[in-house]
C-alpha cells in the first residue's frame, strides 16, 4: 500500500501543476512531459519513511520507493532529464483537506472515498494490477512455538509495533500539551482559537502524522494481505468499521474494536464457514444499534 500511496502521490501531484499537452496516452502523463517536471508531496517529519532537515533534498524508504516510480515514468515519456520538485505534505492537506474542517465529518469521509478511488485508479494505469512480491527479512521470517502454539515471526512484530504506537500515541493525547490542545481543536475550533491556539497548525500536524502512521499500516500489512492497486478497496470496509464501532473520541477503541472483530471473524469462518464475514458485519449492527457513537464513545451532549 505504500508504494501505491507514493505513485499516487506523484501523478496527482503532476496533475494539479502541469500544463496540458498531446500525444501522449495519457493526459497525466501528457501534463508531465509537458511540463518535462514532476511534483512530489512527501511528509517530512516521518523518518525512517520520508524526513528532510534544512535546504537538503528528502530521504527514506518511501521516498526510494517514490524515485522508481518516478524513474518509470520517465522511461515511459523518454524525459531522462525529467526535473522533480519535492513539496512538503502540508501543501496536500492546505489545498485538499482544510477547506473540508468546517463540514459535516460524513463529507470528510466521502471525500476521503473519492480520493481513493482515484489513487487506485492512477497507479494501475501506471505501474498495472499484477500484486507485488515482498520479501521479508530473514529475522522476520519463520514460525516459533509459544505452549505448542504457532506463531508467525511477522505477525507477533506487527502486533507489537500496533501496541507501541497505540501506547505512544495515548500518551501523546492524554499527557502532552499538544495532545490537550489537539482535542480543544477538535472539540470546539473557534473556542480554541480564542484561548490562542493555532488551529490549523495543529491540525497540519495531526494530518502529517496520520498519514505517516497510514503508509507505515499499509507497509507492514502489504505481505499479509498482498499489495496491489486494488489494496485499500479491498479492505476499507473494515477501517470504517472498526472506527464506527471503536468509536472516535480514544486511541485505544478502535485498537480494541479492531481485536473484537478480528476474533469474532476468525471465530465466524472456522465455527460457521458458510457465513464467511457475516458475523463481522452483524456484530457491527448489533453494538451500533446498542451503542451509535461505538462501544468506547463518548455520547453527544444533550
Amino acid at each position: 500500500m505504500l508504494k501505491t500511496v507514493l505513485a499516487t502521490l506523484c501523478v496527482a501531484a503532476a496533475v494539479a501543476t502541469a500544463p496540458a499537452a498531446a500525444q501522449v496516452a495519457s493526459p497525466t502523463l501528457a501534463k508531465i512531459k509537458a511540463a518535462k517536471a514532476i511534483n512530489v508531496a512527501y511528509s517530512p517529519d516521518s523518518a525512517p519513511f520520508s524526513s528532510a532537515s534544512g535546504n537538503a533534498p528528502p530521504e527514506g524508504y518511501s521516498i526510494e520507493l517514490c524515485k522508481r516510480v518516478i524513474a518509470q515514468v520517465a522511461r515511459t515519456l523518454d524525459e531522462p532529464q525529467l526535473k522533480v520538485n519535492w513539496l512538503p505534505g502540508a501543501v496536500a492537506e492546505r489545498l485538499l483537506y482544510r477547506p473540508m474542517y468546517k463540514r459535516p465529518h460524513l463529507d470528510h469521509v466521502l471525500f476521503s472515498i473519492g480520493l481513493v478511488f482515484m489513487a487506485v485508479a492512477a497507479v494501475d494505469y501506471l505501474v498495472g494490477s499484477q500484486q507485488q512480491i515482498i520479501k521479508l527479512p530473514e529475522f522476520l521470517q519463520g514460525r516459533f512455538e509459544i505452549a505448542g502454539v504457532g506463531i508467525g515471526r511477522y505477525r507477533l512484530f506487527i502486533v507489537i509495533v500496533c501496541l507501541v504506537l497505540t501506547a505512544i500515541l495515548q500518551l501523546v493525547l492524554a499527557r502532552t500539551r499538544f495532545g490537550s490542545r489537539l482535542r480543544a481543536a477538535v472539540d470546539d475550533p473557534r473556542v480554541a482559537a480564542g484561548l490562542g491556539i493555532n488551529v490549523n497548525q495543529v491540525f497540519s500536524v495531526t494530518f502529517a502524522v496520520g498519514s505517516g502512521l497510514a503508509g507505515l499500516g499499509g507497509a507492514l500489512g502489504a505481505e499479509v494481505l498482498g499489495l496491489d492497486p486494488s489494496f485499500p478497496l479491498k479492505f476499507m470496509i473494515y477501517f470504517l468499521i472498526v472506527v464506527s464501532v471503536g468509536g472516535t473520541t480514544t486511541i485505544t477503541g478502535p485498537l480494541l474494536a479492531a481485536l473484537l472483530l478480528g476474533i469474532a471473524d476468525v471465530f465466524g469462518k472456522y465455527y460457521v464457514p458458510k457465513l464467511g464475514a457475516f458475523v463481522v458485519y452483524t456484530l457491527m449492527v448489533v453494538i451500533l444499534f446498542w451503542r451509535p457513537q461505538g462501544l468506547f464513545g463518548r455520547a453527544a451532549s444533550k
